[in-house]
């Protein structure tokens, strides 16, 4: 959420989409306010210069480079640019993905049923079902589980503000989604 976080704070509206390369390809053709798309697995679409979108790591990296090389403060003390993008979306802690085995039948039926298991929660069902928890009325983290497309697995992460959250957090989800599924992989992340 640190970036979501960082959207915000630079005048942006985040947007959630689908996981995969033509769903993001879809929005930022149909949004052409919106610059740019990311995935957590790193791919980057960046929509400038007359393109519609397009994951390129060669030409990621040139625009970044480009960019960065624009901002105002140049001298040789200035931050670097990873102490910078720490700034302004710091590293939570995270339980990384997590393949969780799961035949592509019932792929379905698991993230119906956790969703389920969640329906007293904030939850978005925009690519699976991604679960918000809050700690006394502030947001504390958040737990996915989708099904991959590519692989017979459903993709669970957890991610939290702090490392105390993150363990209430997979406590919780331990006592959920076990009963649905084996989540030894993901409570062992």
């Amino acid at each position: 959420m640190n970036v979501e976080t960082a959207i915000i704070n630079a005048g942006g509206i985040p947007l959630m989409a689908k996981t995969g390369h033509s769903f993001m390809k879809r929005v930022l053709a149909a949004k052409p306010q919106c610059r740019m798309a990311a995935e957590m697995s790193g791919h980057i679409f960046l929509a400038d210069r007359g393109w519609y979108g397009f994951d390129c790591s060669l030409y990621n990296a040139a625009r970044i480079i480009e960019c960065w090389s624009r901002r105002d403060s140049l001298e040789d003390d200035g931050p670097s640019f990873s102490s910078e993008l720490e700034r302004l979306a710091p590293s939570l802690p995270t339980s990384g993905e997590v393949k969780v085995p799961c035949a592509e039948s019932d792929k379905l039926p698991f993230v119906a049923a956790i969703t389920e298991a969640f329906s007293d929660y904030q939850c978005s069902t925009v690519d699976g079902v991604r679960v918000r928890f809050d700690v006394d009325g502030e947001y504390a983290g958040w737990y996915l589980a989708r099904k991959s497309n590519t692989e017979e697995i459903l993709v669970m992460r957890v991610e939290a503000k702090t490392e105390q959250a993150l363990a209430q957090m997979m406590q919780i989800i331990e006592q959920r989604v076990s009963p649905i599924l084996d989540i030894s992989k993901l409570l062992n992340a």
